[in-house]
């Protein structure tokens, strides 16, 4: 028997007594073969991996409520580039992907920039902060849209929605509802007062929780 048919062999019993050798070579040359793609493959996958690489990356913004003093705020506006009239003006506001949608019978808004989703009218009267608050109980109670997690926006959420142009005087989407003028969020100041966004004025502002604004829920 020659040297070299007991070399192989020898291969061959290792390759059958040792499974994990047996991968790595079989790896090695799927490695090989990948590498002598021709250039079409190559186009192809570079086109693939270009869709995935441009989409846009999803802004995500605190949901959970907190005690803000104005000087927070107006950092905050800053960090994300929201309009506002006075502390920000040359705020961009977020470049929204919103998509209209009817689920049970209710209609939303999901902005594919947020991910968040929106109910795209609102409370149909004004009403104090705690009857904010138990209008949000009763749709989560009715599962408004077929979910019960809804809540008032902080004033992230909602001052993503805050446009720098103004559309039919009001500084949001045409996509939401109008008569919405102004909308309570769920965060206070230091002072107790609760930050509320006025969409006719481009403004945030603070007001009492027995004062009267429209709700506008989110999820």
């Amino acid at each position: 028997m020659s040297e070299q048919k007991t070399q192989v062999d020898n291969i061959i019993t290792l390759l059958k007594n040792n499974r994990v050798v047996a991968i790595l070579i079989v790896f090695g040359i799927t490695i090989i073969a990948i590498s002598s793609f021709t250039d079409a493959t190559h186009k192809i996958i570079k086109q693939i991996q270009g869709f995935f690489s441009d989409r846009p990356a999803v802004v995500t913004l605190r949901h959970k409520p907190k005690i803000l003093s104005s000087d927070v705020v107006k950092v905050l506006l800053a960090k994300h580039g929201f309009y506002e009239k006075r502390w920000n003006p040359s705020g961009k506001g977020i470049a929204h992907r919103y998509e209209s949608q009817i689920r049970d019978n209710a209609v939303i808004l999901l902005d594919a920039a947020t991910g968040l989703m929106w109910e795209k009218g609102g409370s149909s009267d004004r009403m104090t902060f705690a009857d904010a608050e138990q209008y949000v109980h009763r749709i989560n109670a009715e599962k408004f849209a077929g979910f019960n997690d809804w809540r008032l926006p902080t004033v992230e959420e909602a001052m993503s929605l805050m446009e720098p142009q103004a559309y039919d005087r009001f500084h949001i989407d045409p996509e939401f509802e109008r008569g919405i003028n102004f909308i309570w969020t769920s965060d206070r100041a230091t002072d107790g007062r609760i930050w509320m966004l006025y969409f006719y004025d481009g403004m945030l502002n603070l007001e009492p929780d027995s004062y009267n604004a429209w709700v506008r829920v989110v999820r």
